[in-house]
C-alpha cells in the first residue's frame, strides 16, 4: 500500500506547477534582429554565447531592460534563454493581453531633488557617478529599495538615496485615483554644457514643455506638432541638436523631440484611457537619450505624436525642464458636472 502511494504521488508531481519550472517561457513579445545577433547567458558582451539569431529572423521576448532584452529561442524539447541588446530587435509586437505595451517603465513615485546630488550607478557603485542631479529637479521614480530611489538615465538606470528627496508622492492607480493625483510620469536627462547649440536645445525644451502644459478633455485629441508647433524664432525656437534618421543634425527647434519621446513614454503607461493615433521612431538607431524603441519624432506631416484621451475623466499634462532633467506627468482632473 506505501509503494502505491508513493507511486501515485510521484506521478501527480509530474502535473504539479513546479514540475513545470524547465518548460519553456511563453514570450510577451515578438521582433525583427535587425542584423545577425548572438545570445548571451548574462546581460554582458563579454560573456560566451548560447545561442544566436540571424538578420531579419523573429525574436520571442520575455521582458526587456533598458540595453537588454531577455530572450528565448528554440523549441519545448530544446531551448535557450539569455540576453541580446536591446537596438537590435525592431518591429516589435505584444503578444500578451494582460502585459504593457512594450517599453512602458511605469514609475510608482514621483519626488522632488533637495540638493544637487551625484546619481550612482549603482547602490554599490559611487566610483564613477553618472550625473549630477540639480536641486528642484521632479523625478519620476520606478522603485525604492533599501533606501535608494531608482530612475531611468539614458539607457540605464541610475540610483540616488531618498534622504535627498522631498515631496515624495505615489503615482496612483488609473482605478483609485482622484482628482489632482498622478497617474503616470516618466523623466529623460539632457545634456547641459555651455556651447551654443546645447543651450539653444534646452530652451527649446522648456519651450515645448510650456506649450503641451494643458489640459485634455474627454475624447480630446492632441496633435503634437500642432500644439508645440511651428518650431520657428516667433513661437520662441532656436536653433539647437536634434535627430534625423537616426543622425545628429541642426535645426530650428532642435531638442522638442525629447519632449514628445519623454510623452509617449507616459502614454505608454496608460493604454487602457490613451489612444495612441500616430507615432514615428527617429529610424533604427532610435534617440539615445532613452533606451530603444520608445522616442517619438516630430518635426513634419510625416513625424509627429498624435493621441486621444479616451478616459471618462479630463487629464492635465504637466511638463517642466529643469537643468538636466526633463518630467512630464498626466494628471488625473474633475468631471465638470
Amino acid at each position: 500500500m506505501i509503494r502505491r502511494i508513493i507511486a501515485l504521488l510521484l506521478a501527480l508531481s509530474l502535473f504539479a506547477p513546479w514540475a513545470l519550472a524547465d518548460s519553456m517561457p511563453e514570450p510577451a513579445y515578438s521582433g525583427i534582429a535587425q542584423t545577425t545577433v548572438r545570445i548571451r547567458p548574462e546581460m554582458s558582451m563579454d560573456a560566451e554565447p548560447v545561442g544566436i539569431y540571424q538578420k531579419e529572423s523573429s525574436v520571442k521576448i520575455l521582458s526587456y531592460e533598458p540595453a537588454w532584452l531577455e530572450v528565448i529561442q528554440g523549441t519545448e524539447e530544446s531551448w535557450v534563454r539569455g540576453y541580446i541588446p536591446r537596438h537590435t530587435v525592431d518591429n516589435v509586437t505584444t503578444l500578451k493581453p494582460d502585459v504593457l505595451p512594450y517599453g512602458a517603465l511605469p514609475a510608482t513615485y514621483t519626488a522632488i531633488v533637495t540638493r544637487d546630488v551625484l546619481l550612482q550607478r549603482s547602490p554599490e557603485d559611487k566610483t564613477s557617478p553618472l550625473t549630477t542631479v540639480k536641486k528642484g529637479a521632479r523625478l519620476a521614480i520606478l522603485s525604492i529599495e533599501n533606501g535608494w530611489a531608482k530612475v531611468l538615465y539614458w539607457r540605464q538606470y541610475g540610483y540616488l538615496y531618498v534622504d535627498n528627496l522631498t515631496d515624495l508622492s505615489p503615482v496612483y492607480d488609473v482605478q483609485s485615483a482622484e482628482s489632482g493625483d498622478t497617474i503616470a510620469a516618466f523623466i529623460s536627462f539632457y545634456n547641459t554644457d555651455e556651447k551654443e547649440l546645447t543651450q539653444n536645445r534646452m530652451k527649446n525644451i522648456a519651450q515645448a514643455c510650456y506649450y503641451i502644459s494643458i489640459t485634455m478633455g474627454l475624447g480630446d485629441q492632441l496633435d503634437f506638432d500642432g500644439t508645440a508647433g511651428p518650431y520657428r524664432p516667433a513661437r520662441g525656437y532656436l536653433e539647437g541638436m536634434s535627430y534625423y534618421e537616426g543622425v545628429p543634425a541642426i535645426s530650428t527647434g532642435g531638442g522638442v523631440c525629447q519632449v514628445s519621446s519623454t510623452l509617449y513614454n507616459v502614454l505608454l503607461c496608460l493604454p487602457e484611457g490613451m489612444q495612441i493615433l500616430f507615432r514615428r521612431a527617429h529610424g533604427p538607431s532610435g534617440a539615445t537619450y532613452l533606451p530603444h524603441g520608445v522616442d517619438a519624432a516630430v518635426g513634419n506631416e510625416r513625424l509627429n505624436l498624435v493621441f486621444r484621451n479616451r478616459f471618462e475623466f479630463p487629464v492635465r499634462i504637466q511638463a517642466e525642464a529643469h537643468e538636466g532633467t526633463l518630467f512630464i506627468e498626466m494628471i488625473k482632473e474633475q468631471v465638470n458636472e
